[in-house]
């Protein structure tokens, strides 16, 4: 398996067993405590003495050092031009990333040092769609962006645990708000979170021969890994289409509210399902609809901000919208969802009309005369009686499940 065009050589990380560099993996996790109880000092001079010796295979001497130097001083000025250039990556994908860092969930912008100690995990590399972008759908006035899976040993702040966000998006770090830099994406966390209520959520949703169906490419752990990475870089595939997020990151007031960031997540994912099913082979593509279907129907539509406040409970919303439309659901005898084709064919049909309004609105943003009036595009497909359905089938299903699940 290979890494995504990062300076990571794959030869060496196929050898490398993503577990520690010796007494080295114990002062990381240090440094990690002494951020997790506010105490910058000793953090900052833990983490120089570790720039010091942790050699030339480990997370990079420079990156480390000005990382110290900023726990101590407060100035993060060198962070944003170091993380585009993945400057924070060592030779084996080992890596130690400290900054401040804001998410926006619940209606609000939460902000805090946050911290993450871990390494890129081994994967397939998807194909360059930048040339199917053009030729498909229109003008790409960004750069495709990279997502790179990881595996963390240690977190603090906002990127541990399940108030945490476990695919951290680049600008949400400080002065990374044009989005340049990769996306990482915390893959044992998402498992966690799979296996711990995601799982029991799609089986309290669907009968047993539906979710099983949908369930069945995330049987084996590193199978899964590698198609959820697949269906995350998609995603951000679909985010570059248009006018490009980072245009959008850069001019705030174009995505201003949850309900427009959450059409721009459905769109993003409807653009997606249509470079998949370009790309991959088509039983694939529709492996990684089962897997958005799950992500969205099984986790980001029972975030504490629900249909009001987060754009991914929104985006979720806006999915099964279209797939009540297409008929793809109906309720069996004892009220659970069931997929009226159980099949990857059925699967592709039922998000042929996403796909084709997705790539719809994404045309008519790219053919707007002032990109930043794309709000007037970007509406919210809901009705009454399709928000009813979500919180019978979807949302009271699963309540309970997630407890803090921002």
């Amino acid at each position: 398996m290979l890494i995504i065009e990062t300076s990571i050589d794959p030869a060496r990380r196929g050898n490398h067993q993503l577990t520690d560099h010796g007494r080295f993996h114990a002062r990381f996790k240090k440094v990690i405590d002494s951020i997790r109880n506010t105490d910058l000092i000793s953090a900052g001079t833990l983490l120089n003495d570790l720039a010091n010796d942790v050699g030339p295979d480990g997370p990079p001497h420079h990156f480390l050092a000005h990382t110290a130097e900023a726990l101590l001083t407060g100035n993060w000025s060198f962070f944003a031009s170091a993380f585009a250039e993945l400057r924070f990556l060592g030779p084996d994908g080992d890596f130690f990333l400290c900054a401040p860092y804001r998410i926006r969930r619940e209606g609000c912008i939460f902000t805090e040092l946050s911290a993450l100690y871990g390494a890129i995990i081994p994967h397939t590399p998807l194909p360059d769609v930048e040339a199917l972008i053009r030729s498909t759908i229109g003008d790409l006035r960004q750069n495709p962006p990279k997502v790179l899976p990881m595996r963390v040993h240690d977190s603090a702040g906002l990127l541990s645990a399940e108030r945490g966000e476990a695919f951290v998006v680049p600008d949400g770090w400080i002065d990374v708000q044009d989005g340049n830099g990769p996306a990482l994406n915390n893959m044992y966390e998402q498992r966690r979170r799979f296996t711990r209520a995601g799982r029991r959520c799609i089986r309290a949703i669907f009968n047993r021969s539906s979710a099983d169906f949908l369930l069945e490419p995330f049987r084996e752990k590193q199978a899964a890994f590698q198609l959820q990475y697949e269906e995350y870089q998609m995603h951000d595939f679909g985010h570059a289409a248009g006018i490009g997020l980072n245009y959008k990151l850069r001019h705030e007031d174009i995505l201003a509210t949850p309900s427009l960031r959450g059409v721009e997540e459905w769109r993003a994912d409807g653009v997606a399902f249509d470079l998949a099913d370009r790309v991959l082979p088509r039983d694939r593509a529709a492996q990684l609809i089962a897997s958005n279907l799950v992500t969205r129907l099984g986790l980001d539509a029972h975030r504490l901000g629900g249909l009001d406040l987060d754009a991914d409970a929104m985006a979720s919303l806006m999915t099964f919208h279209y797939l009540i439309e297409t008929d793809t659901f109906k309720p069996d005898h004892s009220g659970r969802l069931t997929l009226r084709d159980i099949s990857y064919e059925g699967l592709r049909r039922a998000v042929e009309p996403m796909r084709a309004a997705a790539i719809r609105l994404t045309r008519e943003e790219l053919a707007s005369r002032d990109p930043r009036a794309i709000w007037r595009h970007y509406r919210l497909d809901r009705s009454p009686s399709t928000e009813m359905l979500f919180e019978e089938h979807i949302l009271q299903p699963c309540r309970g499940f997630y407890s803090e699940l921002r």
